[in-house]
């Protein structure tokens, strides 16, 4: 389920807390173009009640290139809100294909999360974080499988030539074969 089109965001320049972004609510951009003001520290805001998602164990998948450190605030209904930090290293740790990373959103007692807000350091390009979504656990770990097979065999596809001439060079000893 994308969320992308249901965020709001609040480009600055790293000061702002999560108790700064929870009380300047009014100052979130939600238009379509609110992530192409170029900012060092964005806050992106989701509210992902309405979205009406039934899934087992929620999965947020976030597409980034270029990142510093994450910030993720879950609010649930029946469950306090947690806060969870990420830093360069939990995030290559979480990395899912070419360009998503994915964060567990479930609550302590398995709760669906009501709202999002995630501060995000140094984005690559900002429009980059209007591409979330979130998964079910299960989906997300067959698409990550499926990356890893479609890796294996596009590595696979340029190796074979090179082994291929290798032979060759070891067989016939001609020297313009490599």
């Amino acid at each position: 389920v994308s969320v992308g089109d249901h965020t709001c965001a609040l480009p600055n320049d790293g000061t702002l807390s999560i108790q700064d972004a929870l009380t300047a609510t009014s100052k979130f951009d939600c238009e379509t173009g609110k992530f192409e003001i170029g900012a060092n520290h964005y806050w992106v805001a989701a509210d992902v009640e309405h979205l009406a998602i039934d899934i087992v164990d929620p999965i947020l998948r976030l597409r980034i290139a270029r990142y510093g450190d994450l910030t993720l605030r879950v609010a649930y209904q029946n469950a306090p809100a947690k806060v969870l930090r990420y830093t360069s290293d939990d995030i290559k740790a979480n990395w899912r294909g070419p360009s998503h990373t994915a964060f567990p959103l479930s609550g302590p007692n398995g709760e669906m999360p009501v709202s999002i807000l995630l501060g995000v350091e140094t984005p690559w390009e900002p429009w980059n974080l209007s591409d979330l979504s979130i998964w079910s656990s299960t989906a997300d770990a067959a698409l990550h499988q499926k990356t890893y097979i479609t890796d294996a065999v596009f590595c696979a596809m340029l190796l074979a030539p090179f082994t291929l001439h290798l032979v060759f060079w070891f067989l016939l000893r001609i020297r313009f074969i490599m």
